[in-house]
């Protein structure tokens, strides 16, 4: 089955929503935590916030950067194979004739 325009790139989505829950977190060690809260010799306290998103930033880069790469070459595939079908589409052509009009279409 071959898909193309709007159905490929909905079923690209869609894999990746699939592939991405699916996928574990990893554990995150005490040590982690530790380091991403940065004590050194000027310390004026620990900012919990900051180390959590630092935690999570780093952990989803890891998990999810190899398939952000991958979903990002089909979706260029998919603008690629787009790009000969979008001048015939953008021709003006003649109008398909409105079913809900009242008045009926003269015929030729």
């Amino acid at each position: 089955m071959r898909l193309f325009g709007g159905a490929q790139y909905h079923r690209a989505l869609e894999e990746f929503r699939t592939t991405v829950s699916s996928v574990q977190c990893p554990v995150v060690s005490r040590e982690d935590i530790i380091n991403s809260c940065g004590v050194d010799e000027v310390h004026d306290g620990v900012n919990y916030t900051r180390t959590a998103c630092v935690i999570a930033v780093a952990r989803a880069r890891e998990t999810f950067e190899p398939y952000v790469h991958q979903l990002g070459f089909r979706l260029a595939h998919i603008a690629r194979r787009l790009l000969p079908v979008n001048p015939g589409l953008m021709i003006p052509g003649p109008k398909a004739p409105n079913p809900k009009s009242s008045t009926p279409t003269p015929k030729p």
